[in-house]
């Protein structure tokens, strides 16, 4: 079950965000993030938040198409968009994409970011990049194309063993250090890519061209 959530930041349209919007089983939006799931032509089935930020206009309409608004209280432990990710895992998603998780405000987009879970694979795209966090041992194919841009980023202290086949810069069974840029903008050289480490946290950002 493939969920997709309009977040409230900056929303980029893109031939990658409107594939996963045509792919999606499911879409909800986290408060403002509504406003952006209309603009785009889509009915959210749910608007998930406080609310302190979807303007009436939005509101209205979505109540008249019968989305189901679920509304927290204002002073409350967790973001919007958090709670949104939670509405899908409580309603049995297997996979879920985020729109418009980065904006103006750094701490909201580095805290969407860490939105992951072990079970349910979460990815962000924005615009012609496609974001996610995998956790070690992992094997990863990346479907992109030659000049494609790959970024790995360490989020552990240190991820092992890593080692790469169809980027420009390989790395053969190599340790990437949190806080050093060494894994930033490899190349893909054809139409696929692999990624296998041991042990550690990896962010991977693919910026499609």
């Amino acid at each position: 079950m493939h969920f997709v959530i309009f977040a409230g930041g900056e929303f980029k349209r893109s031939k990658s965000s409107q594939e996963a919007i045509k792919n999606a089983d499911k879409i909800i939006a986290a408060d403002s993030g509504a406003k952006t799931a209309v603009s785009q032509n889509v009915i959210p089935i749910a608007v998930i938040g406080d609310f302190d930020s979807i303007d009436k206009k939005t509101e209205d309409f979505l109540k008249n198409k019968k989305s189901k608004f679920i509304k927290f209280p204002k002073e409350k432990d967790k973001t919007d968009t958090d709670l949104a990710v939670e509405y899908a895992f409580k309603n049995k998603a297997t996979k879920i994409t985020i729109l418009g998780a980065f904006g103006k405000r750094i701490d909201h987009a580095i805290t969407n970011l860490l939105l992951t879970n072990n079970k349910v694979p979460i990815s962000f795209i924005d615009g012609n990049q496609i974001i996610w966090i995998e956790k070690g041992p992992k094997k990863i194919q990346i479907i992109g194309k030659p000049k494609d841009i790959l970024s790995l980023i360490p989020l552990s202290q240190k991820v092992t063993n890593i080692k790469t086949e169809g980027l420009y810069y390989p790395l053969k069974n190599e340790n990437l250090i949190l806080g050093r840029s060494r894994g930033v903008s490899n190349l893909f050289l054809k139409n696929d890519a692999q990624v296998v480490f041991k042990k550690g946290i990896l962010l991977f950002v693919h910026t499609k061209l």
